[in-house]
């Protein structure tokens, strides 16, 4: 019983521990977009207050507006990502499948996150297998997909990425390769568990919650989603979803 209570003790402190540091995390990734967008709106006031009309100029105003909506999409984002959690652990996270064609979908989804993967310096090369259909719901693969590509930026900056799909007679596979700093095999597995992440909360933005999200969704259209990686040699995620789901 001594022994029992022990580890009890431990897996609460351990608990307690990943929770304070989520709570931090959650509360510095929230908190830095709304201080940019504070200190954005304070400064178009003084000028305003100025007389000072070329906050209005036409070009000037479009960068504004885009790069507050940069910082509004970062904390839907992040809001979406926490209700996610709280449906998953809740069982509620629900699943509408209908079929779809799955290369013209992904090639859909790149060409919208392009210009973000341009901006990060990162050069797009895709191979696509014939067509194939799957019965999956679209916004949740998506979403899937969105995060693996977030993370190929995010962690290989300045650097190449390769997505392709293949498929065979019973599953098919999106594969996105980056070539960032790869991923010790000691955590390989701890990067899809809640709040995790294979880097310091200092090193890279994100609440560490996207692969946990996003295996959850995986495995309920009956799928798998694991990555290989080599320190230094980048890393390779792989979404598979069979063909009869």
């Amino acid at each position: 019983m001594a022994l029992e209570n022990s580890l009890l003790f431990i897996h609460s402190q351990e608990a307690i521990k990943s929770r304070d540091e989520f709570l931090s995390i959650a509360s510095h990734e929230l908190k830095t977009p709304l201080t940019s967008l504070t200190l954005q709106n304070q400064m178009r006031i003084r000028q305003l207050e100025k007389g000072d009309q070329s906050v209005l100029q036409e070009s000037k105003f479009r960068r504004m507006i885009e790069a507050d909506d940069r910082q509004l999409r970062r904390i839907n984002r992040l809001i979406d990502d926490m209700l996610d959690i709280a449906r998953i652990r809740a069982e509620r996270l629900t699943i509408h499948k209908e079929e779809f064609e799955f290369c013209s979908f992904v090639s859909d989804v790149i060409e919208r996150f392009t210009p973000q993967m341009e901006s990060a310096g990162c050069d797009v090369t895709v191979a696509l297998t014939n067509s194939v259909t799957v019965s999956a719901d679209i916004y949740r693969i998506e979403q899937v997909i969105v995060n693996l590509l977030t993370n190929a930026m995010k962690f290989g900056a300045g650097k190449p990425i390769k997505i392709e799909v293949t498929k065979n007679s019973y599953k098919v596979s999106l594969l996105v390769h980056d070539k960032g700093p790869g991923i010790d095999s000691k955590d390989v597995d701890r990067i899809f568990q809640r709040f995790e992440r294979a880097v310091t909360g200092r090193e890279i933005s994100g609440l560490g919650l996207g692969l946990y999200i996003s295996r959850q969704i995986v495995e309920q259209h009956d799928g798998t989603l694991f990555v290989t990686s080599q320190l230094g040699e980048g890393s390779t995620f792989v979404m598979e979803l069979p063909l009869n789901a």
